[in-house]
């Protein structure tokens, strides 16, 4: 139930009455609003509904829009919204896993909103963690429980590169890369550029495996050895290689490939 904070009686039942009485110039849902939010009832544009009820009565297309704030000349913030929505099963979730260059394909997403939604998926994965620069990453049991959650929440590949200092502490932790369902991409180069930035001497390499198995595939040894190799090169070791699955595990410096 909506949250009315500091109003007198009179003032909440004519808050929800004015609320019903919106919902009920626009039919039973909101898919027949207007394209703008010029043409949308004052009582239920997403600033308005987040100045009365609060953010938490808005749902994940409104919050969107409310982040996002404008649309395009040819279609308002909320369709925007509920298309961005909409094309990935309704889940607010997973427009994480669209690339940059994804999004920009969408019509009205331009490089700025593009940037924008990737901000606050970020910002929404780094306040699902504690605190990293705290993480105890001393072995892979450590390091894939630490990173598990977000890593099987993904329905694709992803590579994360974890830099680390000299004493092993973490400094910072990428995700490079994004593949299909079925095959992720290790850009070496670019995971060496991002330790060197970071002044690493050492990273860790993990990828998830969206089928819930983490066995390794000859690509993955292959990968590993690449980057070993590379690493070795300008002074970067490999500490390890870690293959999530379904709340499981399988380290490749266990294996002894590392």
């Amino acid at each position: 139930m909506p949250v009315l904070s500091n109003c007198r009686p009179y003032d909440k039942i004519t808050s929800v009455l004015t609320f019903v009485f919106a919902r009920h110039q626009v039919g039973k849902t909101e898919e027949n609003m207007g394209e703008f939010i010029k043409d949308i009832p004052e009582a239920l544009r997403p600033y308005e509904k987040a100045l009365a009820y609060g953010v938490e009565a808005l749902d994940d297309a409104e919050l969107l829009a409310l982040v996002l704030r404008t649309g395009s000349s040819k279609e308002g913030i909320l369709p925007l919204a509920r298309r961005l929505l909409k094309d990935n099963g309704g889940r607010i979730g997973a427009i994480r896993y669209y690339s940059r260059e994804e999004l920009l394909g969408f019509d009205g997403i331009g490089p700025v909103k593009a940037v924008q939604i990737k901000a606050l998926l970020e910002l929404a994965v780094r306040l699902s963690r504690p605190d990293d620069k705290k993480a105890d990453l001393s072995s892979p049991e450590k390091c894939a429980s630490y990173f598990m959650e977000e890593m099987c929440g993904y329905d694709r590949e992803v590579v994360k590169a974890i830099f680390l200092d000299s004493k092993s502490r973490f400094l910072r932790a990428m995700n490079i890369s994004t593949g299909t369902v079925t095959q992720s991409m290790v850009p070496v180069r670019e995971i060496l550029l991002h330790a060197l930035s970071a002044r690493a001497v050492s990273l860790i390499l993990m990828h998830n495996h969206p089928s819930g198995d983490p066995e390794p595939s000859e690509a993955d040894y292959l990968a590993t050895k690449r980057m070993e190799e590379a690493g070795k090169l300008v002074g970067i070791h490999l500490v390890d290689h870690l293959i999530l699955g379904d709340h499981s595990y399988i380290s490749l410096h266990e294996r002894g490939w590392i």
